[in-house]
């Protein structure tokens, strides 16, 4: 209880700290910035959602580069401008000096990209410019526009006298376009986009094998297919390892494959300490990504420091302050911390900008499960259910609720769902394990958890708050020990 109590107090502790740190930060910045929205498809081509998305964080990743410019999130650029289109009013909401914006017409295999950066001042064009130019083209059209906007906001660069400022990972625009139609669909891939994703970083593979980029996005996918059970997890991870090690193999200093590896040494391999070395490799390779420190503070929580794990969560949050999967990201660690009611706030800015996010709908329904709140949790439950298409992951968390609700008749229902669904998809064991946690019969919880073992399951499913009633049992202990966890 002592230890829990100080946890508690180093969260809290860490959390007012790093916001009076991010309040004094945001008075001493008085560098040029600018923001960056998503470029507007004009042409016939209607699938072309993935392209203007594509160009946009490409030239954001690019200007993020120079040391003597700010750049507002992606996120929060796409948040406002569905609610603005006064350039003044955006550059004041994102708090920036100027906002770059365009559109794309493409036909075939030529492309027409126009943009304009608008200034804070008057909201009238400092630079505009059109580009006609084919697909193959289209890096030299992104670096020309990063130089244009540094050259007009009159920043310096140091250290890219020469070097393009987009990094061009692929010859071949073929498989360039499948990547960027691959990252789309990695976005949505709460929503089923997995498999999406996963075919298309495939083809761009077959376009391009030393494309390391559409290496490190095969491995996103089969990973997050490994930690949501869409696969056998340890089929799903041995996919995922073989297609980072040939992406490092190509790249070693792509910060992007380093955090694909991270993951797989934390969900797969329990090798914890290797997991935060490749964490911190990632984020010394481009401190601006976001998605690296919130799966390290999710370890952090694991590891006990609650603290450290909610200032790396919250720098994140600064990087991307309207982002649903960092916001929700930040809800998960809370809640593996037990910090519910905080936890439900962060979810509550995830849905704000997208209220379909399914992570963040899911992790409110755990928390008002532990708040004893099983009515509201059963109904979100019910809605993760459908929108997952009844995915088995979701139905086990539903089943969990209904269990310890008392529901029976629900509970015998989706155990039946669960077992008709075995012989054409996978279900992972701990759906089972859950219920029966649920219901407070741990023996056959624990038989179903054994089952866990060869599958190899994320640490995630062993030390959710969820089933806090097992982790008392001698059995728990020894199954932690057996997927590999130094137990002191």
């Amino acid at each position: 209880m002592e230890r829990e109590l100080l946890n508690v107090v180093e969260l809290q502790n860490a959390l007012d700290d790093t916001v009076a740190h991010d309040v004094a930060a945001r008075r001493r910045r008085r560098i040029p910035s600018v923001a960056v929205l998503p470029f507007e498809n004009l042409g016939p081509d209607q699938d072309l959602e993935y392209f203007c998305s594509g160009l946009a964080e490409e030239l954001l990743t690019g200007l993020g580069k120079v040391s003597g410019l700010r750049v507002a999130s992606r996120t929060s650029s796409n948040h406002v401008t569905r609610t603005e289109t006064d350039i003044r009013n955006i550059c004041r909401r994102l708090d920036v000096d100027a906002v770059l914006e365009g559109t794309v017409r493409k036909a075939g295999d030529r492309v027409r990209i126009s943009a304009q950066l608008g200034s804070a001042d008057d909201g009238c064009h400092l630079w505009s410019e059109g580009y006609d130019r084919s697909t193959a083209d289209v890096f030299a059209v992104q670096d020309e526009i990063a130089r244009s906007v540094v050259d007009r906001l009159k920043v310096t660069l140091a250290e890219f006298p020469r070097q393009p400022l987009i990094r061009q990972h692929t010859q071949n625009p073929r498989a360039y376009q499948c990547y960027l139609k691959g990252r789309f669909y990695w976005t949505r891939r709460y929503h089923g986009g997995l498999q999406a994703a996963l075919e298309q970083f495939q083809k761009a593979i077959e376009e391009d094998a030393g494309y390391a980029m559409a290496y490190a996005g095969l491995a996103d996918a089969y990973s997050f297919m490994g930690i949501y059970s869409v696969q056998r997890p340890r089929t799903a991870f041995a996919s995922a390892s073989a297609a980072v090690e040939r992406a490092l193999a190509i790249d070693p200093e792509l910060a992007e494959a380093h955090t694909s590896l991270a993951s797989i040494r934390l969900h797969n391999d329990w090798n914890w300490p290797e997991a935060e070395r490749e964490f911190r490799r990632a984020l010394e390779l481009d401190p601006m990504q976001t998605m690296p420190r919130i799966y390290r503070s999710w370890l952090m929580v694991l590891q006990g420091d609650h603290g450290g794990a909610a200032i790396e969560a919250r720098r994140a949050q600064e990087i991307e302050p309207l982002s649903p999967a960092v916001n929700a990201g930040a809800a998960h660690a809370l809640f593996l911390a037990r910090r519910y009611d905080q936890a439900v706030t962060e979810c509550e800015k995830s849905l704000e900008v997208d209220a379909n996010f399914i992570f963040a709908i899911h992790v409110t329904g755990m928390c008002r499960a532990q708040q004893s709140r099983l009515t509201e949790a059963i109904e979100i439950g019910e809605r993760t259910v459908s929108m997952s298409a009844r995915a088995p992951f979701y139905l086990g968390v539903l089943g969990h609720y209904y269990a310890r609700n008392g529901t029976t008749d629900k509970v015998h229902d989706i155990l039946e769902e669960l077992a008709g669904l075995a012989p054409t998809r996978y279900v992972p064991p701990h759906c089972q394990a859950y219920i029966y946690a649920g219901a407070n019969d741990l023996d056959r919880a624990f038989e179903w958890q054994a089952k866990a073992y060869d599958d190899g399951a994320s640490p995630f499913y062993y030390f959710s708050p969820l089933i806090e009633n097992l982790h008392a049992d001698p059995r728990h202990r020894a199954a932690l020990q057996r997927m590999g966890m130094r137990i002191t």
